[in-house]
């Protein structure tokens, strides 16, 4: 399996888990941008969000409730987060990042690990 193909291999293991539902889970990003970030991922093998289409509405609204349970669960404010995707996706499998707005982190190396969350490469979910 090669880097880009993490994910799937991550949310093969219940272990990783920090929330599940019957369609998705939320995991820990294994290299954090920030003090706290986590991915929420569906189930079902979609690659990214340009294999998205109408009938993925309720995974998506699935996607997003999960992310404000994980912010609530940690004993967060949902308005120290970003949740949203990036517009060039370099994992395979369809994440929605939720990432908290402080960006601490030791893994915060390049311009483009900023970039691709402080830009338009962001895409935030409720601007969808």
């Amino acid at each position: 399996m090669s880097w880009q193909t993490g994910l799937i291999k991550t949310i093969l293991d219940p272990s990783n888990w920090i929330i599940s539902t019957d369609v998705a889970v939320v995991i820990a990003d294994k290299f954090p941008k920030a003090r706290h970030h986590y991915l929420v991922l569906p189930k079902a093998d979609i690659a990214s969000i340009f294999q998205l289409n109408k009938t993925h509405l309720p995974l998506l609204e699935e996607l997003h409730l999960l992310a404000h349970n994980v912010i609530e669960i940690r004993g967060e404010k949902i308005d120290n987060f970003q949740i949203g995707f990036h517009a060039e996706p370099s994992m395979q499998r369809l994440h929605l990042h939720v990432i908290s707005k402080d960006f601490v982190s030791s893994c915060l190396k390049t311009k483009k690990h900023w970039n691709s969350f402080n830009t338009p490469l962001f895409l935030p979910y409720d601007s969808q």
